[in-house]
């Protein structure tokens, strides 16, 4: 024996609308599993010269998303939380050069507030083209900032290629 239970909304104890219904199947929901926001993907329009051995900052200069115009791809580049939007944030960046010497290596780094929070290695032996990814989840608070970074040691500039070198993040729905 099935049971069915009809109705049209559904409330919380304080009244507030959660679901609704309108009787022909169209629901709409009023802040139920909420959304992945502040989110952000972000890429380099043109190539980026980047010196041997040092850390350079990734000019990311052309946004896919920016839900909350959080990413300053102008002059900053870097994704800083906007007000009421603290909690945890995956992060990913993908740095790509063309042309890796034998033996040379390629990092990227995810920086907060400034400061080195987690980095990757990935040593090229074979002398072509190579990434360095590196992802993680991270608790940010408002007005905390991302920036993203790369180091190679190829002997000389080397270039991050475009469109190849990417950047997201985004809010867990927690």
């Amino acid at each position: 024996m099935t049971s069915i239970i009809k109705v049209n909304t559904i409330q919380d104890a304080g009244g507030n609308a959660l679901l609704t219904s309108n009787g022909s199947g169209t629901l709409t929901t009023n802040n139920i599993g909420g959304t992945n926001t502040p989110a952000f993907s972000v890429a380099r329009s043109g190539d980026q010269s980047i010196s041997d051995g040092s850390w350079t900052k990734i000019q990311f200069n052309s946004e896919v998303l920016d839900s909350n115009n959080a990413f300053d791809s102008s002059t900053n580049y870097r994704f800083t939380v906007p007000s009421g939007q603290a909690g945890k944030y995956m992060l990913f960046v993908n740095a790509y050069v063309q042309y890796g010497a034998n033996g040379s290596t390629l990092r990227t780094a995810i920086y907060k507030n400034g400061s080195v929070e987690h980095l990757s290695i990935f040593p090229d032996g074979v002398g072509i083209a190579h990434n360095s990814i590196t992802s993680m989840v991270m608790n940010l608070a408002v007005s905390d900032y991302i920036e993203f970074y790369a180091w190679q040691n190829r002997g000389g500039n080397d270039n991050l290629q475009a469109p190849h070198t990417v950047a997201y993040g985004y809010k867990i729905i927690e």
